[in-house]
């Protein structure tokens, strides 16, 4: 079991699909962690901060385990609600800024599928999508 919390985190996605794991850091997977980098050799030292902090570089499993469905179902619906608030902005919003809403718009929709699909992280992409670091 300790093996598969560290190989990968979608091997963790039924355990945590409803309720979620939560943020914070448990004793048993620190050992875990601890114990198969030792005996195996197949994280490396600089790896290890990154496995025990959850950091999968995977959008989707960055939101799913932590929250649940739940905290997905209410990501999803933040998504959502954000570019239709950019689309409304960029149809209906002042001509003379159409050109950076426009801007906002396809940013937003770039950060999404990145995230989604190619490679994301809650810590980091939350804070483009709430437009305070860009």
């Amino acid at each position: 079991m300790a093996v598969e919390n560290v190989e990968s985190g979608s091997s963790q996605v039924p355990e945590y699909l409803l309720l979620g794991k939560g943020l914070g850091l448990k004793r048993s997977d620190f050992d875990s962690t601890l114990e198969y980098t030792f005996e195996s050799q197949a994280i490396s030292g600089d790896q290890i901060g990154a496995a025990l902090a959850g950091d999968y570089h995977n959008g989707p499993l960055s939101v799913v385990i932590p929250f649940g469905i739940w905290g997905s179902i209410a990501f999803v619906w933040f998504v959502v609600a954000g570019f239709r608030v950019l689309l409304n902005n960029y149809r209906y919003g002042s001509p003379g800024l159409q050109i950076i809403n426009a801007f906002l718009l396809a940013d937003f929709i770039t950060r999404a599928f990145m995230f989604f699909v190619v490679v994301g992280g809650l810590t980091t992409d939350m804070l483009h999508f709430t437009g305070l670091w860009d």
